[in-house]
């Protein structure tokens, strides 16, 4: 696959719309490293992140998430797992922002897709403020506790010393930096794996619950 640079807005076009699966990530992965700017290189260096992100906390927040990444792709989940007070005070780059939206969207399908499969009966008017309980930030947030989130995420040194310490910051982030955290987190493997992981990786940590009723309750 060429560089984006070398491609014509047409054939960028032509290829984000058709079925080039393969060449659509790789343009995927070009955007998220052109949005990360300064960082990309520390996202990619092993050694450089060896700095960062704990070597065993990375591989055991893996394994906790439910999906391991290509070694080629651990880059893209440390753009995932860096906080805007981090890629701020580097230059004000945005690849985590870009990949939580990018989760968003695939987890609105793929929440979407499953509660019409489990629920074939159920009314719209239940179907739709159900999904957009369970994908909304505040839940999210369970999700991202039950993998470890917030044990991992990289945090700028302004944000940890306004709160004190870096336990207090990290015990003191709010559902919503938690849930967002998530969201890119499924961005990057949604690149990496395609929906069938963000599947897996999502209902691992929220299953559907059984019944239409506990659907209705909030479940």
């Amino acid at each position: 696959m060429p560089s984006r640079d070398d491609l014509t807005p047409a054939q960028v076009i032509d290829i984000v719309s058709g079925d080039d699966v393969a060449g659509r990530n790789d343009l995927l992965r070009q955007a998220i490293a052109e949005a990360a700017g300064g960082l990309h290189q520390m996202f990619t260096d092993d050694e450089i992140s060896a700095t960062f992100f704990d070597a065993e906390k990375f591989r055991n927040f893996q394994e906790r998430l439910g999906y391991v990444f290509p070694e080629a792709d651990f880059w893209l989940l440390r753009a995932a797992l860096t906080h805007k007070s981090f890629m701020a005070e580097a230059g004000n780059f945005a690849a985590a922002e870009r990949l939580a939206w990018l989760g968003d969207a695939k987890l609105y399908f793929v929440v979407g897709e499953a509660l019409v499969t489990a629920f074939p009966t159920a009314a719209i008017g239940d179907l739709a403020p159900a999904r957009s309980m369970r994908i909304k930030r505040t839940t999210l947030s369970d999700s991202a506790k039950n993998a470890g989130v917030h044990e991992i995420l990289l945090l700028g040194k302004s944000y940890i010393t306004s709160k004190g310490t870096e336990e207090n910051a990290r015990s003191g982030l709010s559902s919503s930096m938690l849930g967002e955290a998530f969201e890119a987190v499924l961005g990057a493997v949604s690149i990496s794996g395609g929906l069938e992981a963000v599947r897996k990786v999502y209902f691992r940590s929220a299953p559907l619950p059984a019944t239409i009723s506990a659907l209705r309750n909030g479940g």
